[in-house]
């Protein structure tokens, strides 16, 4: 996802220390830009501010991602090694080192004037920005969009403008069409924060950390996701589903699930599931459920597993052709509508869609039109730690801001079906 000049301009004025405005980073990106590079250079697609590098940008470059995957490691790396019992310099690590014999270290040579020795990770890159977006699955559905504040107002057309018909004009002077002025409004985007939390002993060590660095990045990277997905499926600002607690992120929005239970009450009784029965869900979307472009259903792994390609209009050839469930071991689309199966999706609900820790044997099927909803991001993943000294360990904290909002405020945008079996 490109990222717009005033995000980027104001991640730029952040990570060269700029503090007044905006304005500081647009003219230190103008510069940057205008500046003479070497086009030979492998990692042309890097902002090298003096002695950081930023790279902001996802691409394609296979060295310009192992760079960003370094700089991430040693992100990572940095924080951990200066809690530890003998804090340790990220410039003295031999990972470090190594790094500084890469692309990533003749980048820096070549954004300096003397030596890049001194630089040091202070964010991560656009690689594990994007190594959290590819685990997201539902989330992955909706437009995204920057929020230059918190809370944002999203400015929107609630109706469109009138045509009208008029008569072709022989002479100079005519009657001028008929004007209209399409209703608009705002969506209110208000951002969450998530954390996810990780402990190490105080005793950690480059050799004993290094050899997990992947491992923990692409574990902090799924807690997030998954933390996201839950809450945009599953999530309620109301008392609604049992055992929610306050802090539990699934109290960071109003859900899909909660909006078609709940809030629209548009759900089909799914204990006998067959095709015709799963089509009145889309039934109940009316206009909103016609172009399957716009749609995508959402099942939990059982509902999937056990229904939807169980489905004798989507298992054999002679029904389905060479996309057949038989043939392909999998069920991509059904009525040409993507399916998207989510772990984070409950499939331990009642008959009417939710948790009450009683029946707990019911799953349900989401059908939801796509640009219906929005994701906020606010800011992207930070990391930071600290010495919990009454433990003797080191606690990382990695957090994510973004928000999730209905912006079709009126007609049914999402159905469910309930009450499924999957015991």
């Amino acid at each position: 996802m490109k990222m717009s000049q005033k995000a980027l301009a104001a991640m730029v004025a952040q990570v060269a220390g700029l503090t007044k405005s905006d304005a500081e980073g647009t003219a230190l990106l103008q510069q940057i830009r205008g500046a003479p590079t070497d086009r030979s250079a492998p990692f042309s697609g890097a902002l090298v501010l003096g002695r950081n590098i930023v790279l902001l940008e996802k691409s394609d470059d296979p060295k310009v991602v192992e760079m960003q995957t370094m700089n991430d490691d040693l992100l990572i790396l940095k924080k951990l090694l200066a809690k530890a019992d003998e804090p340790v310099r990220i410039q003295d690590t031999r990972l470090y080192k190594r790094a500084m014999r890469s692309e990533l270290g003749k980048a820096m040579a070549a954004g300096t004037s003397g030596s890049g020795s001194d630089w040091v990770p202070t964010l991560f890159s656009a690689e594990m920005i994007d190594l959290i977006r590819l685990q997201l699955k539902v989330v992955a559905l909706f437009a995204h969009v920057p929020m230059p504040s918190n809370p944002f107002k999203l400015p929107l057309l609630s109706s469109d403008g009138t045509a009208y018909l008029i008569d072709e004009e022989t002479a100079d002077s005519g009657t001028k069409a008929t004007a209209s002025t399409p209703g608009t409004g705002a969506a209110t985007l208000t951002a969450k924060k998530i954390a996810a939390r990780h402990l190490f002993s105080t005793e950690v060590t480059e050799d004993s950390i290094v050899p997990v660095l992947p491992m923990l990045r692409n574990n902090v990277a799924r807690v997030i996701s998954q933390s996201w997905e839950k809450a945009v499926i599953d999530g309620s600002t109301a008392t609604w589903d049992s055992g929610v607690g306050s802090t539990d992120v699934r109290k960071a929005f109003d859900g899909l699930r909660y909006y078609a239970t709940t809030v629209l009450s548009q759900t089909k009784d799914l204990s006998t599931f067959n095709i015709a029965n799963v089509r009145a869900i889309r039934a109940l979307l009316v206009e909103f459920g016609v172009d399957p472009d716009s749609l995508a259903w959402i099942a939990g792994p059982r509902v999937y597993q056990k229904h939807l390609i169980g489905l004798d209009e989507v298992s054999t050839v002679d029904k389905y052709g060479d996309k057949a469930v038989i043939l392909t071991g999998e069920l991509a689309k059904l009525d040409g509508i993507p399916v998207i199966v989510s772990g984070q999706m409950a499939e331990n609900l009642n008959a009417n869609g939710r948790y009450d820790a009683s029946v707990t044997s019911k799953g349900i099927l989401l059908l939801v039109n796509r640009n219906a909803f929005v994701v906020g991001d606010r800011r992207q993943i930070t990391l930071k730690t600290d010495e919990l000294i009454e433990t003797d360990q080191t606690v990382l904290v990695a957090t994510q801001r973004a928000a999730f909002q209905r912006v079709w405020t009126s007609g049914t945008v999402v159905a469910a079906g309930t009450n499924i079996d999957i015991s």
